[in-house]
């Protein structure tokens, strides 16, 4: 009788299921690609929004900063900063931007700080958020680039 407990005993404590802990990690290359398509999209739309309200019934995106005019920010600034969010929006899709991308973007967001600050005694502190908008682009950019490539050589990626 005491063999068949000790054969239940054994039974019950092989069975028993030892805990699990799984834990998550943050996919910092995924979270760089949501900041790149965010501020691909935010370039795109800044770009092309003033051509689009030549042709269309829209109203001007910069009313608000007295900029509705087409003398500034002049054509080829608008379609050099369409085509930087064209850019972005491309890095954004594959799997490791590059840091040249990752420097375009931050690089763009420092240029359009720097023309927030020179332009602000003209406009005003309607300009303030804005600047601050791109700053913190710069930096998450940049800051999110720098952890994803020290967490790949640190895990051998």
């Amino acid at each position: 009788m005491q063999s068949s407990e000790d054969s239940a005993g054994a039974a019950r404590s092989s069975r028993q299921v030892a805990a699990v802990t799984v834990t998550r990690s943050v996919d910092r290359w995924r979270l760089l690609r949501l900041v790149l398509g965010v501020t691909g999209l935010f370039y795109l739309v800044t770009g092309l929004w003033p051509f689009l309200t030549r042709v269309l019934p829209l109203h001007a995106l910069f009313s608000a900063t007295r900029l509705a005019n087409n003398t500034f920010p002049s054509d080829a600034a608008l379609g050099l900063t369409a085509l930087i969010g064209v850019l972005l929006l491309l890095a954004a899709l594959r799997t490791k931007p590059d840091s040249l991308i990752i420097g375009l973007g931050a690089a763009s967001a420092v240029l359009y700080a720097l023309l927030d600050v020179r332009w602000r005694p003209t406009l005003g502190w309607r300009v303030l958020p804005d600047l601050i908008a791109e700053i913190v682009i710069a930096l998450v950019l940049i800051v999110l680039y720098a952890a994803a490539r020290l967490y790949d050589r640190r895990h051998g990626s």
